[in-house]
This record gives structure tokens, sequence and C-alpha cells, in this order.
């Protein structure tokens, strides 16, 4: 993707890193056959998850046209460690090949971070939450602010914001967005709560499928139902005692509510007839 690329170059300009070669022209590039069994992912690669039907179908596309774009490595010992490509790594493999075309290059340690970075955010099957890792990895690596880091790509602060707010999802819900069984956005609705209930909520989402909307007006009344269960404020000795004084004054059911912040409150007397009511007012000494 044309503009993902681009992108990735502003922040590459912002992190002082190398440029990934993207179309490969042979002319500038050195490209080797190196064997399969001397390839290895990078253990700290940030993807963690690869859709296996997409892998499928790539390693038949693989078994048809070969690898069309070389992998990007660097020698680590006696193998050679992935910068870019894990995917064309082992959809290859299921495919049987080899060897794979390779640029060896020959990174420092910082620039193999910020390399492996940009790499992942370039990506055009990013998933949301690996967005979000990557966001909070370049964040964190390299002391850049969330507005910064959303100028250089391009998106609003809240955008990054938003992202970022997904990593306060439990394992659980996370591992159901990245295998793309959540959206992302109805996920989002489920950040408030803690993480016991993101996972009771995000299996009955699945379940019934719930879209967005649907999970926000179900926790809007799951809200209202709380409020209405919830416990009335207990009134201090004080005013209590003065609550059972005025029920025991007026021979009635009286609810004095108290609010201790502004000293205000209300004193509610209940009737339950004409006559009962008659007799409330002449104890009040109130004639009509």
């Amino acid at each position: 993707m044309t503009v993902k690329r681009g992108l990735g170059m502003g922040l590459s300009d912002l992190l002082g890193a190398p440029e990934l070669p993207s179309n490969v022209d042979s002319s500038s590039e050195k490209i080797e056959m190196i064997k399969i069994s001397n390839i290895k992912p990078n253990p700290n690669q940030p993807r963690k998850y690869f859709n296996e039907e997409k892998l499928q179908e790539l390693s038949e596309s693989i078994k048809e046209n070969g690898v069309i774009q070389p992998l990007i490595v660097q020698q680590d010992g006696s193998k050679y460690m992935i910068i870019a490509g894990e995917r064309r790594y082992r959809a290859s493999k299921l495919a049987g090949v080899s060897e794979l075309p390779c640029i060896v290059k020959n990174y420092t340690d910082e620039e193999l971070i910020k390399v492996s970075l940009l790499e992942n955010i370039q990506r055009e099957d990013l998933n949301s939450i690996e967005e979000a890792e990557t966001y909070k990895s370049i964040i964190e690596e390299f002391n850049i602010t969330q507005d910064k880091l959303a100028d250089q790509l391009g998106k609003s602060r809240t955008y990054i914001t938003n992202s970022l707010r997904l990593l306060n999802l439990s394992d659980h819900v996370k591992n159901l967005v990245i295998k793309g069984e959540l959206m992302h956005s109805v996920a989002r609705a489920l950040i408030t709560l803690d993480h016991k209930e993101q996972d009771k909520l995000a299996d009955l989402i699945i379940k019934e499928g719930f879209n967005a909307r649907q999970v926000e007006k179900y926790l809007s009344s799951k809200k209202d139902v709380t409020i209405k269960k919830s416990e009335p404020k207990v009134l201090p000795l004080e005013y209590s005692n003065i609550e059972r004084s005025l029920k025991e004054f007026f021979g009635s059911k009286v609810k004095l509510s108290h609010n201790e912040k502004d000293k205000k409150g209300k004193i509610e007397i209940n009737y339950f007839s004409d006559d009962d009511l008659e007799r409330i007012l002449n104890l009040l000494n109130i004639n009509l």
C-alpha cells in the first residue's frame, strides 16, 4: 500500500532509521539465495499471530510463482535472522521451498530495533492490537510524544490515543481481536470494565453476534440496573435520629434525605387517606 510506505518513510526520518528496500532493483541491492534451514525468525518480532488460511493462500502462490520479494535478513552467528518477511518465510516452509531470496543487511542493535518497528508499521495486514503495540514501542523506545507520532503518520492524536487504549483489554479479549473473532470497534466498548467482565461479555458478544452499538446499549442498560439496585445512602446518626423522631411525631412513614456536602435535604411524609392527611395537617397547625 503506497500510502503506508510513505508514512513509514516519514517516521524513518523522525527516528533516524535506515529505509527498508521496497521494490528491489537487482542492480542496487545484492540478492542472495539462502537455505531456509539457515534462516530464523526475529524473537523480538512484535507480530505473534499469523492467519493460517492466508498463509496457506500465500503458500499456494509461492508454489506457483516462487518468492517474488526478497526477505531482509541479518547474519546472527551461523544463522540469518529475519528483519522483514517472516510471513513469506512461514508460507515458504509450508510450500516446501528449500531456499529463499534474501538481502543481507548489517544493522547496529539500535538500527535493528528501528527498522523492525518501521517494517511492522508499514504492513498492510497489521491488526489493531499489533498496531497499538507498535505505537507503544515507538513512543517508549524513542521517547516520542503521541502528538509527534500522529503528525508523522498523518493520523489524528485521537486515533493514536484510541489505538493505545486497546492495550488495556484483557489478554483473552486482545487475542480475540487478533484472530479477527471480535472487531476492535466492539472490543473498545469493553475497556472500562475489569478484565473478568471483559472476558465474560466478549464471549457473549461473539455468541450473540452483537455489534458495537448493541454492546454500548447493553452496557448502558446494565449500568442503569446497577444504579437502581444500589443501596441507599446511610444517614449520619444525628439525621437518622431526627428521621425516627419525625416518624414518632407524625405516626406515619417519614423519609429524610440529607446532602452532607451542602447541608441540604428534604423530608417526605406519607399519608394513606384524606383523613390521615388532615390529621398530619392538624399536627402542623395548618388550617385549610
